[in-house]
Formats: structure tokens, sequence, C-alpha cells
């Protein structure tokens, strides 16, 4: 990962509502922070590699979007794949959408698209 994404996920705030979160590589090479008890790094870690594994499956049979939540018993996981690089972002939140700080979110999700990484106050 570029050293400036890396360092863009290691800053980015912990919002209202935040759980945990992931940054994930083609290869791989996975970043996480957890904010909640409850999650352990190695599990964000898992979850972050499969789900990369299937964005391109999704893609293949027309099924592509910037960026998807799915719901959990206790938990939303917003997710987002690069397309020109294949780097993925993944944010756990709490399940009501009152409960997290759904701005931040959308900002983290913008500016890794974008590449307009600056730290996120």
């Amino acid at each position: 990962m570029p050293k400036t994404l890396n360092q863009w996920f290691e800053m980015h705030p912990a919002g209202d509502g935040f759980l945990a979160s992931g940054l994930c590589r083609p290869d791989e090479l996975t970043l996480t922070r957890v904010f909640a008890p409850g999650f352990s790094n190695e599990a964000i870690q898992q979850v972050m590699v499969r789900a990369a594994e299937i964005f391109p499956h999704m893609e293949r049979n027309r099924f592509s979007a910037r960026k998807s939540c799915w719901t959990f018993e206790n938990a939303l996981f917003h997710f987002s794949r690069r397309p020109e690089d294949g780097i993925c972002l993944g944010v756990f939140t709490c399940r009501e959408t009152e409960g997290f700080d759904a701005a931040l979110l959308d900002q983290l999700f913008e500016e890794f698209h974008t590449g307009n990484l600056r730290k996120t106050s």
C-alpha cells in the first residue's frame, strides 16, 4: 500500500459508533483497527480478505457497486473496493443508523476513492 494510504488509515478517527475497520490489498496484506470490545484484529483481517474475494465475482456478474453495506445481527459492515488498484476499505459500525457518524463514514469512503487522503477530523 502506498505509505500515504497506510498513514491515512492509521490516522482516521474512530467516529461515534465505529466498531472496527480494515484496509486490504489484493495480495491480502491487511491493516486493521479495533475500536470496540468483541472484535479482534485477526477476525477483522479474515473478514476483509474474504469480503475482498467476493467483489471480482460480483463485478463479473454485473453486480457492481462502489460501496456495499452488509447487515449483521449486531453491526453493519460498510465495504468498498477501489477498481484501479483493488485495495479495499471496510468499516464496522453499530447497527442503528442514528448510532454512528454517517457523515464521517461517507467522508472516509470519499477520501479513499478520490485519493485525497487528508487527516479526517
